[in-house]
């Protein structure tokens, strides 16, 4: 054999080899790609099923209208369960369990293991027990607990704590009546109203990290003492509503100065603030849309003219209080509702 034909054969030999090569590694490529395929999802669902079935386990004690009645652990998929909301893949994402009327001691833990579960309502519901998991990570972003019977104390070190991403979360009307909470950056709407809470700690420890905080919700609870002028750091505050509670002494200065920025409406009514309205400095309430002092122990002899500075100003109640003044008409004939009122 010519030198020329053995170079010619050598070099093709090895692009064969090289060719070869390249078809095995695809060949193993898709042969992986085929058992991932076949296998991760499978899996993942059967390990959301047995989350499901966990969390009914450890916490569902009673289902008197049988809601939950197709969770079974026949099921390769838990997406078609009552209650269930699952994504395009097959992932569980939303547990909707609102009015269901079940009943049980609360285990967030089991739920947690779901890392694409963003979404839980559980309103109207007969849970109780506590928040607290070692779980290291949450997905939870929207979570709804409102209307069961939640009393234990909330502890700082709860679970939730890891839900970085967690915006929205409503414990309103519940029994809560102490502990403290925090949360990651992240939240935006905070309701713990309708519930027992006189300790103003509670409030001091979500205002420590309260920066994208837009609604605060308070009202109907047992909270005393004088209002916390750390407010003024949450300054993307919209909604602030500490209306009947035992709330007492003046408003700080700093919170209507710093608080008032953002605020569209401010509801301090049946508590027992006191302090001049003509000495507050309204002029800096320009997104103001709804302001309630009522019910509340201010005095004053004349209007405060820095309310005109509210241009966006349509409902004002400052109705028993120790007020007597006359409305100027350039803030009258915007108003939509108005209660004024004299004396208490």
């Amino acid at each position: 054999m010519k030198k020329e034909q053995r170079e010619i054969l050598s070099l093709w030999s090895a692009g064969a080899i090289r060719r070869t090569g390249f078809v095995m590694v695809l060949l193993v490529g898709f042969c992986f790609m085929g058992v991932s395929a076949l296998s991760s999802e499978p899996q993942s669902s059967v390990g959301e099923v047995g989350s499901l079935l966990a969390f009914r386990k450890s916490s569902i004690a009673a289902d008197p209208k049988g809601f939950l009645g197709n969770w079974v652990p026949s099921s390769s998929s838990p997406c078609s369960w009552n209650g269930v909301s699952c994504s395009e893949n097959g992932r569980v994402t939303k547990l909707d369990l609102t009015n269901a009327g079940i009943s049980g001691h609360f285990h967030i833990s089991d739920l947690m293991a779901l890392t694409s579960l963003t979404t839980l309502l559980f309103s109207g519901n007969f849970f109780y027990g506590n928040l607290s998991s070692s779980a290291k990570f949450c997905s939870f972003e929207f979570l709804d607990l409102s209307l069961n019977n939640f009393s234990e104390p909330l502890a700082a070190d709860s679970s939730l704590i890891s839900c970085s991403g967690l915006a929205y979360f409503n414990l309103s009307h519940n029994s809560i009546s102490s502990g403290s909470l925090k949360f990651g950056h992240s939240l935006s709407q905070l309701d713990l109203s309708g519930n027992k809470i006189s300790d103003l700690g509670l409030l001091s420890s979500l205002l420590s990290n309260c920066q994208n905080l837009n609604l605060l919700n308070f009202s109907s609870n047992k909270l005393a003492g004088k209002l916390e002028s750390s407010l003024s750091s949450c300054k993307s505050l919209m909604v602030l509503n500490l209306s009947n509670n035992h709330l007492s002494g003046e408003i700080p200065p700093a919170f209507i100065q710093n608080s008032m920025l953002s605020l569209k409406n401010l509801d301090l009514s049946s508590n027992n603030f006191s302090g001049n309205l003509l000495s507050f400095d309204f002029g800096v309430c320009s997104n103001l849309t709804m302001l309630n002092l009522s019910h509340n122990g201010f005095f004053a002899t004349g209007f405060p003219m820095s309310l005109t500075n509210c241009r966006s100003l349509e409902t004002l109640d400052i109705s028993h209080n120790l007020i007597q003044l006359k409305l100027p008409g350039s803030l009258l004939g915007k108003m939509t509702i108005l209660a004024i009122g004299f004396g208490p």
